[in-house]
């Protein structure tokens, strides 16, 4: 896929995984995405995304896994990811990548 990520995939409310990792993604991180209350796992990693990380992404309460390296992002990581207490609970890894952009640790120095 190429192109911004559509804000629509914002309205998909009972999805739980969402994998757009390894495309030609560009544009901003739409912050309709916080929207997805149901969300285990977001893969945008190897992109070509830019911008900041939108603070709504601190909405998905069930978030586990949260992929997005490889991108051009800029910015600090917003407070609000705070309280994604599931990231980083499994010692899953992505082809020798940890297994989140985020650690539980990096989070709680948030707090």
């Amino acid at each position: 896929f190429t192109g911004p990520i559509p804000n629509q995939l914002g309205s998909l409310s009972q999805i739980r995984y969402l994998t757009m990792r390894n495309n030609q993604l560009q544009g901003n991180i739409p912050s309709e995405l916080g929207n997805l209350k149901e969300l285990r796992t977001l893969q945008l990693a190897q992109n070509g995304l830019t911008g900041q990380i939108p603070f709504t992404l601190g909405n998905l309460k069930q978030l586990t896994y949260l992929y997005l390296y490889e991108n051009l992002l800029s910015g600090v990581i917003p407070h609000e990811l705070s309280g994604l207490e599931n990231i980083g609970e499994s010692a899953h890894t992505d082809y020798g990548k940890p297994n989140s952009f985020f650690s539980r640790d990096l989070l709680s120095q948030l707090q």
